[in-house]
């Protein structure tokens, strides 16, 4: 093969390694996707079955809840008696809200027909004609710059040699005539400065009023606040308990627990559900923190070294020598490896729509992986998965998985 056909060959070979890779990122985005998206589900599950232990707040259904579950955070720090002790500090936060004249007279002060909200208004109309005539200077061109600088006052310290002198000189010429004034510094100035301070009196005016206006709003907030969670406390505590208790089911033994419901099929529908979400998230963890890197990586490797290739080839010298192969086997692999990624988007689809919790008497992360690839081969690129299945599959399946090892798309040698 001529050097002039390798280049040929080598291209079309570093476009389909772009593709592999841009395909697998994509492909590991997608599993950090459907980790994120079980990870919010788990939550919800579990606040749900933190809800079926403990439906009401009271003693005897917190006792309950800990006998079924194990936790014990209900008698070490009882929620009833922290609810109480809160309900009467929210009883004396209101009642010194309620006292304030901020708050007693927030009608007078900041309603529509408040003495702050017409202040206010009376000072954002008598604030409008200065703006109106600072903005006649502020919006000619080069006018807020020339400020910057100190143009045509002692503070102007650009030179007649700098460019930049000769740019602003023309602009504070071009702003004198629009103005209708003779000179930058001497007329400009001064009238801008004349205007600017009336705005700045007005503007501090209207802040002030605002301001008043905003410590009105505030001290209503708390008292809404307080006196929202006060006729909710009930209900919030109930929230967080269930809160507590679900952090506390996500991470304990799903076994024990089943042991412990008594036969509620509420509760062992909705463990079983918990257990699976947990094994679907291990399973697409595997693939994006363990199957999909190497892999990545080392087409990367492999990319690198087709562009040094195609580097050398591409010299004139290099165009009609005589240079063999320069890609090996390497279109082939790469070719099996889009079979394999097709093959595993099949199983990454067959996992996520998996809802058939109630068809199986599974408990842990690895019986779950069973019940979800009953009848069907195990991803290589779910490594950790993967190695399980080959001690718990048939001989024939482990055989068939075999014959397309990971290890290789882990070589770089087709390229030198």
């Amino acid at each position: 093969m001529l050097g002039h056909q390798a280049v040929e060959q080598l291209s079309d070979l570093l476009q389909k390694l772009s593709d592999q890779l841009y395909q697998l990122r994509k492909l590991q985005e997608d599993c950090g996707t459907d980790d994120l998206r079980l990870r919010e589900e788990k939550v919800a599950v579990g606040l749900e079955l933190a809800a079926q232990y403990l439906p009401t707040l009271d003693q005897p259904t917190m006792m309950s809840a800990e006998k079924r579950t194990g936790f014990r955070g209900f008698s070490r720090n009882d929620p009833l008696k922290a609810m109480e002790k809160e309900r009467g500090q929210l009883h004396k936060e209101l009642a010194r809200i309620r006292e304030l004249p901020l708050y007693a007279e927030r009608e007078q002060r900041a309603g529509a027909a408040g003495i702050y909200t017409l202040k206010l208004q009376e000072a954002q109309q008598l604030l409008e004609p200065w703006e109106q005539e600072c903005k006649r200077f502020e919006s000619l061109d080069g006018f807020l710059e020339l400020l910057e600088i100190g143009y045509d006052t002692p503070a102007f310290s650009e030179r007649w040699w700098q460019p930049d002198y000769w740019r602003h000189w023309a602009a504070g010429d071009r702003i004198c005539e629009s103005l209708g004034l003779a000179d930058f510094g001497d007329d400009v100035l001064p009238a801008w400065e004349k205007v600017r301070s009336s705005r700045d009196q007005w503007r501090k005016e209207v802040a002030d009023w605002v301001e008043k206006k905003n410590q009105v709003h505030e001290i209503v907030r708390k008292h809404d606040e307080s006196s929202y969670r006060l006729d909710n406390l009930e209900r919030l505590y109930l929230e967080e308990c269930q809160k507590r208790l679900a952090e506390h089911l996500s991470k304990a033994d799903v076994g024990l627990l089943r042991s412990w419901s008594g036969g509620d099929h509420g509760l062992e529908m909705g463990l079983q559900r918990l257990t699976a979400i947990a094994a679907k998230q291990a399973y697409f963890q595997d693939i994006a923190k363990n199957g999909l890197p190497p892999l990545i990586h080392d087409l990367q490797q492999r990319q690198a070294a087709v562009m040094q290739k195609l580097e050398k080839l591409r010299r004139p010298k290099k165009q009609y020598l005589e240079v063999g192969n320069p890609v090996g086997n390497l279109g082939q692999k790469l070719e099996a490896l889009s079979q394999r990624r097709h093959k595993l988007q099949s199983a990454n689809l067959r996992v996520r729509r998996f809802d058939d919790y109630g068809g199986w008497q599974a408990t842990s992360t690895e019986a779950w992986w069973g019940a979800f690839f009953a009848g069907a081969s195990v991803p290589l690129w779910a490594p950790g998965v993967y190695a399980w299945s080959q001690q718990h599959s048939e001989p024939e399946r482990i055989l068939s998985a075999a014959a397309e090892p990971f290890s290789d798309f882990s070589s770089t040698g087709d390229i030198s």
